[in-house]
């Protein structure tokens, strides 16, 4: 962990970079507990949002220059037109 600290400061704001390990030897189980913390300036979501929308916007482009003489799908026409009496419920 020692080794690793350094590079995640440099990485990251880290407010309290001081490690507490308090090992209990008489529990059979080993367990941790800590606090994550996450906060986002306009400038990171900006930043994230556009790392995501020009590969998008790429795949984009390629997709519809792609498809472009691709004929459009025919719509279905009636072989037989529908007779209102045969589709009410005839009751006697």
């Amino acid at each position: 962990m020692w080794g690793v600290m350094p590079h995640l400061e440099d990485l990251f704001h880290i407010p309290d970079p001081s490690l507490h390990l308090r090992m209990d030897y008489s529990s059979e189980k080993t367990h941790a507990e800590g606090a994550v913390g996450l906060s986002l300036r306009i400038r990171d979501g900006l930043h994230i949002s556009l790392a995501l929308l020009i590969p998008m916007l790429k795949w984009y482009l390629r997709y519809k220059k792609a498809h472009k003489n691709d004929a459009p799908a025919e719509k279905p026409t009636e072989s037989t037109p529908q007779n209102s009496e045969h589709s009410e419920k005839l009751t006697a």
